[in-house]
């Protein structure tokens, strides 16, 4: 077979790509939430931790995004 990515590197990349949109998503809204007037009304005082949990959980993600398209990449390599 003559393909430039295998099964396995495809999908490293998609969870990747899918994992990465996701994470800026979340920290677009954590963003909103915490720093915009608008936010602070909408999310006032205890309701604040849905915009910091979702900027946490978008720092994971961005990690677990790098990672995975780092492994794509790394597999990419060592295909003769």
């Amino acid at each position: 077979m003559n393909r430039r990515y295998s099964r396995w590197q495809r999908s490293w990349q998609i969870v990747g790509a899918a994992a990465l949109a996701s994470s800026l998503a979340l920290g677009a809204f954590a963003y909103w939430g915490l720093y915009t007037s608008a936010g602070n009304r909408a999310y006032d005082e205890v309701d604040a931790l849905y915009p910091a949990a979702a900027g946490a959980l978008g720092l994971v993600l961005l990690a677990f995004a790098l990672v995975a398209l780092w492994l794509q990449r790394r597999a990419g390599r060592q295909r003769p």
